[in-house]
C-alpha cells in the first residue's frame, strides 16, 4: 500500500510538471526579415535577444531573407508568422498591421547643372518640380522593385508619365 501511495504521488508529481512545463513554455514566433544586415534585420535581431534575455513568454525566430517581397512571400506561405514589409507592396489578404514602425520617406535631389567645358558659371538648376523630370533620368536608391514602383506612383500623381522618364536602380554600395 505504502508503494503505492509513492507511485501515485510520483505520477501526480510528473504530471503537474509536465503541464507547467508546457503552460509556461514560451511561444516562438518566426519572422521573416530582410535583407541581411539592414536596418530592418539588425532591429529584429535585437528584439529577439532582448526577448530571449528578459525570459519572456514570447521568442522571435528571425529568418532572414533578400528582401521585403520574399519575406511577405514566406508570409503568405505559411512559414511565417510574422513578415516586415512596406505597405506598398501586395499582401494577402489575411495580413494585418502589427506595428508601424516608421513611414517611407521619399527624398528627390536635383543636383546643380555641371558647367559646359570651357565655361565658368554653372547654368541654373534645370529640375524645380516633379513636371521638370520628364525627358530626364532619375536614379533610385535599392534594387527592389517596390522602389521603382513607388516612385511611378509619385510621378503619376504629379501629372508625369513614368515611360516618359528613364530610372536607372542603385545598390546601396553604388550611391557615390
Amino acid at each position: 500500500m505504502l508503494l503505492f501511495i509513492v507511485l501515485s504521488g510520483v505520477l501526480v508529481f510528473a504530471a503537474a510538471a509536465t503541464i507547467l512545463f508546457f503552460a509556461l513554455r514560451p511561444v516562438t514566433l518566426r519572422v521573416a526579415v530582410g535583407p541581411p544586415g539592414s536596418d530592418d534585420a539588425k532591429l529584429i535581431q535585437a528584439l529577439a535577444q532582448n526577448f530571449t534575455r528578459e525570459r519572456g513568454h514570447i521568442r522571435l525566430l528571425p529568418i532572414t531573407t533578400d528582401g521585403a517581397i520574399e519575406s511577405l512571400s514566406l508570409f503568405s506561405q505559411s512559414k511565417a508568422d510574422l513578415a516586415v514589409a512596406r505597405g506598398d507592396l501586395e499582401m494577402s489578404n489575411d495580413a494585418q498591421s502589427v506595428a508601424i514602425l516608421r513611414k517611407n520617406v521619399v527624398v528627390i535631389w536635383a543636383p546643380p547643372s555641371i558647367p559646359a567645358k570651357g565655361a565658368k558659371k554653372s547654368t541654373a538648376v534645370k529640375i524645380k518640380s516633379l513636371e521638370d523630370l520628364t525627358g530626364n533620368r532619375v536614379g533610385v536608391i535599392g534594387r527592389t522593385k517596390a522602389n521603382v514602383t513607388l516612385l511611378n506612383v509619385i510621378l503619376q500623381e504629379a501629372g508625369v508619365s513614368p515611360s516618359k522618364v528613364e530610372i536607372v536602380q542603385f545598390a546601396t554600395t553604388e550611391i557615390a
